[in-house]
């Protein structure tokens, strides 16, 4: 437990390191009033997993997109040696609950991909868990339920998926 909660102050003090920068005890000057503008430039961490190795750290980010007139979530990862950052998925799926597998090969994350004209999971829009390796490329979804995934857990050993959904009545 010492470990996790370790861990979990080293990413949360490297991520807001890198999302700020050194300098973060001094704020920029003000120089305007706040705008809507401003508040649309503002990018949300949502949800945090750092890699079995600890080498990358797999994150959500939250952010305003003025063509879709909304705030758009992507999975996203960054190099903990080097601060490199990698954005993985570029759809309006809005992906969560980023999860890693137990040897680091995936990254499993919730998302409600669709595909124009679709009419069944995986891409009818419904939630659904998808993995992606952290290099990015092609995500493969792993369920495909009716009534979309609520929410997931992967076994330490990565060998069973549970998840909730909820039943229609």
């Amino acid at each position: 437990m010492k470990e996790t909660v370790a861990e979990t102050i080293a990413v949360l003090f490297f991520v807001t390191t890198v999302a700020v920068g050194p300098d973060w005890a001094e704020p920029p000057p003000r120089d305007h009033d706040i705008t809507v503008e401003d508040y649309n430039s503002l990018a949300n961490v949502i949800a945090v997993a750092v890699s079995p190795d600890g080498r990358t750290v797999a994150y959500t980010e939250q952010r305003w997109n003025p063509e879709a007139d909304g705030r758009e979530t992507d999975l996203w990862t960054v190099d903990t040696t080097s601060g490199e950052t990698r954005r993985l998925t570029f759809d309006r799926a809005t992906e969560s609950s980023p999860t890693w597998s137990a040897d680091g090969r995936f990254i499993y994350y919730r998302a409600g991909v669709s595909r124009g004209g679709e009419e069944s999971p995986p891409l009818d829009g419904s939630p659904q868990v998808w993995r992606m390796t952290p290099g990015g490329g092609q995500p493969q979804a792993v369920t495909r339920v009716t009534e979309g995934i609520q929410a997931f857990h992967l076994s330490t050993d990565g060998k069973k998926l549970l998840f909730s959904t909820s039943a229609k009545h």
